[in-house]
């Protein structure tokens, strides 16, 4: 990404005759499609490892949860398996706030930590309900749990709409470089 941006750079600080300027302008944006198609490139590649990393423990989490609640026979034991689960989930919503993701993975992303947050909400109101011994309150959290757990996808139509959004950036540089082609040829035969 530097040296695209270093040769945006330098093109920008070009001063054309005034017959070239349309097709130094069309290359100065074309070089910034460039850059910023390098620069989600260069997200996508640190973005992913950390929030597959972030989702395994995530996944170790639940795994632990279900060990912890399965061999549980006093509230209370549920109530430890659900505040060490809780601070799991805490650690990962940190993790994946931290991260900064690219452009085409921004609403997987805001959903998945937005579920996260939630998750954690109802794993601590779970827990408070099991160490007050309300059964009531257990029940409806417990639902509530179940479903959140459910609904962790990403919705499809903000994954295919980022998705189609990108392959449309990726497209630009194209379709950017096609159009300083056809404005050299126009000003090489003015010129002539």
């Amino acid at each position: 990404m530097r040296s695209i941006g270093n040769a945006r750079d330098g093109v920008s600080a070009l001063d054309p005759p005034a017959t070239a300027q349309d097709v130094h302008d069309r290359l100065v944006d074309y070089l910034d499609l460039n850059v910023d198609v390098a620069r989600d490139t260069e997200r996508l590649a640190e973005y992913v490892p950390a929030a597959q990393r972030a989702s395994r423990r995530l996944t170790e989490a639940n795994r632990a949860l279900q060990d912890r609640l399965a061999g549980a026979e006093q509230s209370d034991e549920q109530a430890d398996a659900l505040d060490g689960f809780g601070e799991s989930v805490a650690t990962t919503l940190e993790d994946l706030r931290a991260l900064d993701p690219p452009t085409v993975l921004e609403p997987a992303h805001e959903h998945q930590v937005r579920q996260l947050a939630q998750t954690r909400r109802l794993a601590g109101g779970l827990r408070r309900a099991l160490i007050e011994e309300d059964a009531e309150g257990v029940a409806r959290l417990l639902k509530r749990f179940r479903a959140s757990a459910a609904e962790q996808r990403p919705p499809r139509l903000a994954s295919k709409q980022a998705l189609a959004q990108y392959t449309r950036r990726l497209r630009q540089p194209n379709a950017a470089y096609a159009e300083i082609r056809r404005e050299q040829v126009a000003l090489a035969r003015e010129l002539q």
